[in-house]
């Protein structure tokens, strides 16, 4: 197992996170002193799949449906910033966001504020609270998409020893 994760990372070239959460970004500070140097300049965070452009094709990669609305939405909310204008006043260009209550919400990235669970599919899992899933999931203990990535991996994912 050691072995294998050595030759991925010694192959990996970049590893970009799309959307990084808050919580993504703060459990990786945590633990990059404890990650070689090499590897924590592998790491890149992409705010938009804009951004993405720069590095990939990202015309040729297989992005999710709901990854691309989501994307869609972030343009939406975010203003373009006009570069004639000072530092000082740039802070009038950004909305501010009330802090995140609980712990779940900063580590997931979702808060009471950005979803109205009313309008969405019965069968989304992502973006939505765990109560929301736990409502929608037929009864099952275990949410489709645990389960889904679970057999996936077990049926594709590198054997051990």
């Amino acid at each position: 197992m050691g072995l294998c994760f050595f030759s991925f990372r010694k192959n990996l070239k970049n590893l970009f996170i799309v959307h990084p959460t808050t919580g993504i970004k703060i459990l990786w500070t945590l633990f990059k002193p404890f990650i070689s140097s090499k590897m924590t300049r592998k790491v890149m965070y992409i705010e938009r799949l804009k951004e993405l452009e720069e590095y990939l094709f990202i015309n040729q990669l297989p992005i999710p449906h709901r990854v691309l609305e989501y994307d869609k939405i972030l343009g939406q909310r975010s203003k373009p910033v006009d570069s004639s204008r000072s530092i000082a006043n740039a802070s009038a260009n950004f909305t501010l966001v009330p802090p995140r209550l609980d712990t779940v919400s900063m580590i997931s990235g979702v808060s009471e504020d950005h979803v109205d669970e009313g309008q969405l599919d019965p069968t989304q899992q992502f973006n939505v609270s765990l109560q929301y899933i736990k409502m929608n999931n037929g009864g099952k203990t275990i949410p489709i998409v645990v389960e889904d990535t679970i057999d996936y991996i077990r049926e594709f994912g590198i054997p051990t020893l």
